[in-house]
């Protein structure tokens, strides 16, 4: 990441609300590259391009967490909620 592109989310009181911030920066930045129609790997794909990549500092002990791996376990999730909301809903017999 490119240190000139950083910005800071926030200040947390304990690791594991950081970690929870940290994961929300990851699923709403797939849920803005997620397309109608994309596989889990393709949102991946575009992840790995274009989305947020959070990390935590602090004095230790912090959470082990990679946005990377965070994100490639969310994937498939994220196209099957999305693609439920862009779903027409069924038609009436």
């Amino acid at each position: 990441m490119d240190e000139d592109e950083r910005t800071e989310a926030g200040t947390y009181a304990t690791a594991e609300e950081a970690l929870e911030a940290a994961k929300e920066i990851v699923l709403r930045s797939l849920r803005w590259e997620y397309k109608p129609g994309m596989t889990g790997d393709e949102l991946y794909s575009n992840y790995q391009d274009f989305g947020d990549d959070p990390f935590i500092t602090g004095p230790d002990p912090r959470p082990d967490f990679s946005a990377w791996s965070y994100a490639k376990s969310m994937c498939q999730t994220i196209c099957e909620e999305e693609s439920r909301k862009h779903s027409p809903p069924p038609s009436a017999p």
